[in-house]
């Protein structure tokens, strides 16, 4: 629902092609472009502009769930909506395209973008990343999220976030990270939080703390993901909600949901 302070609604585009017409709601030509879900957060830079990572779709008549891309729609200080390039990855690199992106804006004003992967018979499972040095208008070429050291790191097709301490100034990633080559979604454990090197676009290896992690006992379907993320207004700690003890084989999908509290 709209607040009452809020202007008309009108439609994000990122290409050219017909507007949503609340009269004619499943016009075909409508699905033929400006296909697109949005991603985890929305960040802003100093200046007011405010950024937000999408996943879109090439135009056409087919579609296809999985073969995402990235685009970065960006607001600009008179309230205008307008979009970066579009970028692919090769389908031999990530069989289910770039899905699930997140963004954060970087102290020297670059804005950083991590999409979910997914592993190939050739390429094991990994992050994705990309970044604009030109405040949103150009995207970057794709290309994998690393260690600061520059060596790589496993990681299943799961969401991540990306959350900057007000109490430190430190910005933080937050996603699983696995000893072993993942198989598509899985192993979604353990769940790690780390520093991100923002000078090299990379996460601090040493830096990293295991906010949970599968006990002997426990099923391997375990999943700690889909998590809810936010900073604590008056004590300034970031809390993470999420329910663990859910696993993709258990009937419905249900357990307890547990707060996780990290001070900076």
């Amino acid at each position: 629902m709209l607040s009452e302070n809020a202007g008309p609604a009108h439609c994000l585009r990122y290409e050219e092609g017909p507007d949503f017409d609340p009269e004619n709601p499943f016009d075909p030509a409508l699905g033929k472009s400006n296909r697109a879900y949005r991603g985890q957060s929305i960040c802003s830079d100093p200046t007011g502009r405010v950024f937000l990572p999408m996943v879109c779709y090439q135009q056409g008549d087919a579609y296809h769930f999985t073969r995402g891309g990235l685009v970065l729609m960006r607001r600009d200080a008179e309230g205008q909506w307008l979009s970066s390039n579009q970028l692919y990855i090769d389908p031999n690199i990530s069989s289910r395209g770039l899905l699930e992106p997140d963004a954060a804006v970087l102290k020297d004003r670059r804005i950083l973008v991590v999409c979910r992967g997914n592993n190939t018979p050739t390429t094991p499972g990994r992050k994705w990343m990309t970044f604009s040095d030109d405040g949103g208008r150009t995207l970057a070429p794709i290309e994998e999220f690393r260690y600061s050291d520059g060596s790589s790191f496993y990681s299943p097709s799961s969401i991540h976030r990306f959350i900057r301490s007000t109490r430190t100034g430190v910005l933080y990633w937050i996603g699983n990270i696995c000893p072993l080559p993942p198989e598509r979604n899985l192993p979604r454990y353990p769940l790690y939080i780390g520093v991100v090197d923002e000078e090299r676009m990379a996460l601090e290896r040493d830096s990293l703390l295991i906010i949970d992690d599968r006990g002997k006992d426990e099923p391997e379907s375990l999943s700690f993901s889909n998590f809810l993320l936010l900073e604590d207004r008056d004590m300034l700690y970031i809390e993470l909600y999420m329910k663990r003890g859910a696993a993709w084989d258990v009937p419905g999908w249900k357990s307890s949901v547990y707060r996780y509290l990290f001070k900076p």
